[in-house]
């Protein structure tokens, strides 16, 4: 079913990662777009339409390896920007985002966007910072999921999700909320290998295992983690 469209009057946190004037010029040169839980929003190996950034809800970013295997990337989250990597450089999108629950999004048109970035260089510095961040996701998602051993896989990967999807707690420690399932699929292995993992994890003093959440405690174990605290939301653009 394909989402519904219609012009908009959004919030001024849209389009945040982005100087105040052109996140402003984007505002008024999107389309709001809702989407039911399950819909398709971006589709892997198909260049996209549009840039967007999600208003409400979360996307849920995966691929499928040539043998049929799901992996889980990460949560996209309101404020963030998806779609970059695919419309700045018309390249298929190599991740599929599909929405979790109903969620809206503000989207402009690829070949607006391209415009704008021509004629303003603050817009093209602002997209050319969020790709730079969209690397750093990437080459520490690599790093984590080329670990040796399952057990820093795990690990690894948890701690780089935390850091993009989680929240920093008082005591200094990191909650990510996460399904088992969607760990296996980020680290390439079973759900039963995966709670064997954990729990190793969780008797060394590592994490706490709840109910769909994790609490990290060891920070000085991922690079993820070690990354300096500033600002990163708006994050990247897949």
């Amino acid at each position: 079913m394909a989402a519904r469209r219609q012009r908009c009057g959004p919030p001024v946190s849209a389009f945040s990662a982005f100087p105040p004037l052109q996140a402003d010029t984007l505002r008024r040169l999107a389309t709001r777009r809702r989407w039911r839980n399950g819909e398709i929003v971006m589709t892997c190996g198909k260049v996209v339409p549009g840039v967007m950034t999600i208003l409400q809800g979360k996307l849920r970013i995966t691929a499928t390896t040539s043998d049929g295997n799901n992996v889980f990337f990460r949560w996209y989250l309101p404020g963030e920007v998806v779609g970059l990597v695919s419309a700045v450089d018309r390249m298929p999108s190599p991740v599929d985002a599909t929405a979790l629950d109903d969620c809206e999004t503000l989207e402009v048109d690829r070949e607006t966007l391209l415009e704008c970035m021509q004629n303003d260089a603050a817009m093209g510095l602002a997209v050319s910072r969020i790709l730079a961040r969209h690397a750093w996701d990437v080459c520490n998602l690599v790093a984590a999921r080329t670990a040796h051993s399952l057990t820093d896989r795990v690990f690894g990967v948890l701690s780089h999700l935390a850091r993009v999807n989680g929240a920093k707690r008082a005591d200094g420690t990191w909650e990510l909320r996460i399904s088992q399932k969607d760990i296996a699929e980020a680290v390439g292995s079973s759900r039963q290998r995966v709670n064997a993992e954990l729990r190793t994890l969780q008797n060394a003093g590592t994490i706490r295992l709840g109910y769909g959440h994790v609490i990290l405690y060891d920070q000085g174990c991922s690079t993820a983690l070690m990354h300096d605290e500033r600002e990163l939301t708006p994050r990247f653009g897949y």
